[in-house]
């Protein structure tokens, strides 16, 4: 997978929004009336996201790395990971 794939997805179909502002750009969405966290993706980061790395997104956005894939590739809903994202907000 590589990043420009996850980041458009995390933006259209994650409905999250950017924040450049730091060291890494943050995607955040909106849970329960608070900014919630969903990933972060290096400033410079290009071409394909090493094996560890989409481990740790995943992990992120409640997910495993096979779910990932299957979100970013859009055979899982928008709705279906909103709902395991946000049983797992406190």
């Amino acid at each position: 997978m590589d990043y420009r794939a996850l980041q458009r997805a995390l933006v259209s179909k994650a409905e999250a929004y950017e924040d450049r502002s730091g060291g890494h750009i943050g995607y955040y969405r909106y849970a329960l009336g608070k900014r919630r966290l969903v990933t972060v993706v290096s400033h410079g980061a290009r071409g394909q996201i090493p094996k560890w790395l989409l481990g740790r997104m995943a992990r992120q956005m409640r997910l495993t790395s096979r779910q990932l894939g299957q979100f970013v590739d859009c055979t899982m809903s928008r709705e279906e990971w909103v709902e395991v994202w946000e049983s797992g907000v406190v």
